[in-house]
Order: C-alpha cells, then sequence, then structure tokens
C-alpha cells in the first residue's frame, strides 16, 4: 500500500517505540541503528508514492547497480536508497531510556517501519529455515554466474536463460520473509535479477534485527489490530 504522508503528519503520530532489554554494547547500538536504517530505507522507498520522494531519484537507485563492475552492490545500493529518503522520513530519535527494561523512541513514517517489524517477526519465526534457503540460493546463483556480471550483454543473456529460475525464486524467497511488495520492487528495476539480489540484502539486515529480538535485546512494535493492513498481496 502507498503511503502520503506530510512533515506534520509524522510529528502527530505516535513514536515506534522499541523496547530495550539485556546487556548492550556499543557495538550492539552501531549493528541497530545501521540494519533499522537499511531495511527501513529499502521498504519506504519501495512503498512511499508521497509528494516528498523524488520519484526520479528512487528509479535511479533502483536501476544503476544491476550489473555494475564485480555485479550487484549492496553497499552502492543503500547508499543510493538512503538519499532518496526524504529527510523528514528519516528515523530520529525522540527518547531513550536504557534500564531494564528501556526504550527508544523513533519519529519515522510508521507504515514503514511497521512492515519492518512484521518481516522482522517472520524472519524470527523461520530463522534457520530461511537462513538455510538463503544459503542455498546464493550457492545456486554462484552456480549459474549470476553473482559476477561483468558486462550488460552478459546481463541480458543470462537473464533470458534463467527467467523462469529468477522468476520462481523471487517469488518464493518474498513469500518467506513474508515481503509483500514484490510486484512493485520489480517495476521499479525491471530486472529480475535485481530484485533478487535486493531481496537478498534486505533479508540479511532483517535477520540482524531478528538475532537482537531473539537475545530480548530490541523488541520491534508490532501493529495494534485498529491499524491498517500493511502492504499489497
Amino acid at each position: 500500500m502507498a503511503q502520503h504522508t506530510s512533515h506534520s503528519h509524522l510529528e502527530e503520530s505516535p513514536p515506534y517505540k522499541i523496547q530495550l532489554d539485556g546487556s548492550w554494547t556499543l557495538p550492539d547500538f552501531t549493528v541497530f541503528t545501521r540494519v533499522f536504517n537499511q531495511a527501513y530505507s529499502i521498504i519506504l522507498v519501495i512503498e512511499y508514492d508521497g509528494e516528498l520522494l523524488n520519484a526520479e531519484r528512487r528509479l535511479s537507485a533502483f536501476t544503476s547497480h544491476a550489473w555494475r563492475g564485480a555485479g550487484f552492490s549492496a553497499a552502492n545500493f543503500y547508499q543510493e536508497v538512503r538519499a532518496t529518503v526524504p529527510r523528514a522520513l528519516r528515523p530520529r530519535i525522540q527518547a531513550i531510556q536504557y534500564a531494564s527494561p528501556g526504550y527508544m523512541d523513533l519519529a519515522l513514517l510508521s507504515a514503514s517501519a511497521l512492515t519492518v517489524s512484521l518481516m522482522v517477526s517472520r524472519v524470527v519465526a523461520g530463522l534457520r529455515h530461511i537462513t538455510d534457503y538463503y544459503d542455498r540460493l546464493y550457492k545456486q546463483l554462484h552456480e549459474r554466474k549470476l553473482t559476477v556480471i561483468k558486462t550488460r550483454d552478459e546481463e541480458i543473456n543470462l537473464m533470458r536463460k534463467e527467467a523462469d529460475f529468477l522468476k520462481e525464486q523471487n517469488e518464493e524467497f518474498a513469500k518467506l520473509m513474508g515481503f509483500t511488495q514484490l510486484q512493485r520492487l520489480q517495476n521499479l528495476t525491471e530486472n529480475d535479477l535485481a530484485a533478487l539480489k535486493i531481496q537478498l540484502a534486505l533479508f540479511r539486515y532483517l535477520r540482524e534485527l531478528a538475532k537482537l529480538e531473539v537475545t530480548g535485546k530490541a523488541k520491534l512494535p508490532k501493529p495494534h489490530p485498529s491499524d491498517k493492513k500493511l502492504g499489497n498481496k
């Protein structure tokens, strides 16, 4: 579901309250900040169609790194995605208390953040199974020579040869993660290989958040029954 909002609307929204517990270290906070921002930014830029977002810049982020150099670069992709997130929608700490239990209140676009929450819950529930599937899938991509593509012509030939495989794996991996925006992602990339690699990168970020939730260090808020249904089936 595409969201439409304004800066003033964000200020009126209740904070996204993350429950903190356990013994945190500085590296824990560094990891949490990094992977939460990565997952939230990707989801927001895929979902959000509000006036604050530059559509041309979004399109560039999703089409510029499919095959360049040694292949898709998750780091370069994320940098472009983060730059695409409107400044008003980037997470800001409103309050933080480190205790047992503690909490962190964030101001952000709640619909996209709650999508991240739901996907983290899905990953927590099937962490071992999804991780095993991810490992097997990455091995298959390597064996099919889809991890390193040097030229545009090579990419086109492989995309044609592996079209059915890529379509099937995109759909299956989205189902495993509870990712409901696959069609929008495919529309943005117009490239099933890039779409799959973006999903794999998104899973790596969600997995780190899932590990923090499993250990009890960071529990993300979940949507209330009164919230509107998020995402498209």
